[in-house]
């Protein structure tokens, strides 16, 4: 996966798709990343918007170490792993998602357990706040 410029780029299709799942994740954010509004018409009479077509070569060219079954599925959790970005992904970053071992993406957050010390001073707490609110009744 480090010689991109060796292999042929990944299946226009693939990229497409993959565009599409980062733009429904991020809309016009992802999106003006790399729109121009400089329109070029491709085979077919089909206008598309240059810097679109030029970021979405790129990705191919560089994504093709991805093309086999495990890269398809590097980039699956690769998009999965956006889904916990607020921003959409530069093409290095979107790489280094790809490259991330399965065991290595950011985990969710986990709910905190408090200590001994801290469960009784919460449960004091809200006994404390119960005796007011049913005294106050």
């Amino acid at each position: 996966m480090s010689s991109a410029s060796k292999r042929p780029p990944l299946d226009a299709k693939l990229i497409d798709r993959l565009f599409d799942r980062l733009q429904g994740l991020y809309g016009s954010l992802w999106l003006d990343r790399w729109r121009t509004g400089e329109t070029m018409e491709l085979p077919g009479g089909v206008k598309a918007d240059k810097g679109m077509l030029l970021a979405k070569a790129q990705w191919a060219v560089e994504l093709s170490g991805f093309a086999d079954k495990d890269g398809q599925h590097r980039i699956g959790r690769a998009i999965e792993a956006c889904r916990h970005r607020q921003l959409p992904p530069t093409l290095p970053e979107f790489l280094d998602l790809c490259r991330q071992a399965p065991g290595a993406m950011p985990p969710l957050l986990k709910a905190p357990h408090p200590g001994a010390e801290a469960r009784k001073r919460n449960m004091s707490g809200v006994q404390d706040l119960i005796r007011r609110m049913t005294s106050a009744a």
